[in-house]
């Protein structure tokens, strides 16, 4: 990347040695009428190349602002980033907008959460692909038109060389999202951050998506963060998970360790909201009671500790630490689940059984959230 500054580029630093992302400490506030809103909140995480991390919460709890702070998308007039994202080991929280956008696309990239809104409206799909080749591949007008074609067609578009012809609205939403799909991977990004994408898509296609993005990951060696609603998704596609509450980290670990035995009451929560077949037919889901705090104002203490059933007075006092157990496994919590000498968690292990064939690098379990069956993969995602 051309820069203004002396410091190297993200890929002259690059170094097998290196993270591919190193967050650290990352707090996102936002200027607003109503007063200061801090978004995420001291969040730290490290991925490597090859590897996928799962971010989950509900709506509100700070996943899609994660990753548009990590790029620099947000609106800086509005928005105060403290703390550090380190991209190959470059710095990128002091880069100038102009700096980031020459990374943006062959370096970094993200699949939005709205494909409408992702895609502009007055422009036919393949042109859009073609511009995004043009700019940043230096591609002739004729090779960025096949090109996109073929991004169409590797994303599983019908007729895909019709479909490049039309415009966002003449598409079906799913449709759409494949779109964006293509757009974010024509660069051959290094690091993919991908919020949602099955949410518009049905299951055999999501399927398809998913093995399309395991495979570009493993191909390419790119980072990917898959943020998602879907637990299953992240039981199945994900190295490791981190769980976020109110803007912050409430748990990390392994996939395999999250799903096992979550320590956290809020991922105990989370995971006991799964159907499963033992339920009689047309019964009422598991809800989690209450809702997510207003950002604006934070809770003294734990966050979760107004829906918490395991509450204590310290829980509504004092706000507990990510501390990790020397094994990976991290939970901010005053009185954690499932570990040793503590309390057990209740429910989990008939919605969510771990194979224990699961390898531990890059490759998942493939996990049933639903019907409590476990396999394993031979070759990952």
């Amino acid at each position: 990347m051309t820069s203004t500054s002396a410091s190297p580029s993200p890929s002259a630093s690059a170094s097998s040695d290196v993270p591919l992302l190193e967050v650290t400490d990352l707090s996102t506030t936002f200027t607003t009428p109503r007063g200061l809103i801090r978004a995420n909140d001291s969040v730290s995480f490290t991925l490597h190349r090859g590897q996928t991390i799962g971010v989950v919460g509900e709506t509100g709890s700070g996943k899609t602002v994660l990753g548009r702070s990590i790029l620099g998308v947000l609106p800086r007039r509005y928005t105060t980033y403290t703390g550090s994202v380190r991209f190959q080991g470059t710095e990128l929280t002091t880069r100038s907008r102009a700096e980031l956008a020459k990374l943006w696309g062959p370096e970094l990239a993200m699949v939005m959460q709205n494909p409408m809104t992702a895609l502009a409206p007055a422009r036919r799909i393949g042109q859009q692909l073609a511009d995004g080749l043009r700019h940043h591949l230096g591609m002739s007008r004729g090779e960025a038109k096949a090109e996109a074609v073929r991004l169409l067609h590797d994303v599983r578009i019908p007729d895909p060389e019709q479909r490049s012809k039309v415009f966002p609205h003449q598409l079906s939403g799913g449709l759409r999202q494949r779109v964006t799909i293509a757009l974010a991977l024509a660069a051959n990004p290094s690091l993919l951050i991908a919020d949602e994408i099955t949410t518009a898509l049905d299951v055999t296609v999501a399927a398809q998506i998913l093995d399309l993005l395991g495979r570009i990951r493993d191909e390419r060696e790119m980072g990917l963060i898959l943020v998602s609603h879907d637990l299953g998704v992240i039981a199945t596609r994900t190295d490791a998970v981190k769980v976020m509450y109110a803007g912050r980290i409430v748990e990390s670990a392994s996939t395999r360790a999250l799903f096992a035995s979550p320590r956290h009451p809020y991922t105990e929560a989370l995971l006991g909201s799964i159907p499963r077949h033992s339920h009689t037919p047309h019964a009422p889901l598991n809800a989690i009671p209450g809702a997510p705090p207003n950002l604006g104002r934070i809770p003294v203490g734990c966050a979760f500790a107004p829906r918490c059933p395991h509450a204590q007075e310290r829980c509504r006092a004092e706000q507990p630490d990510l501390a990790d157990d020397g094994a990976g496994h991290a939970v901010a919590c005053h009185f954690p689940r499932n570990v040793p000498g503590g309390p057990a968690g209740a429910g989990t292990g008939e919605a969510i059984r771990v194979s224990s064939e699961v390898r531990e690098g890059p490759g998942t379990a493939v996990v049933s959230a639903t019907t409590g069956s476990s396999t394993a993969t031979e070759g990952g995602t």
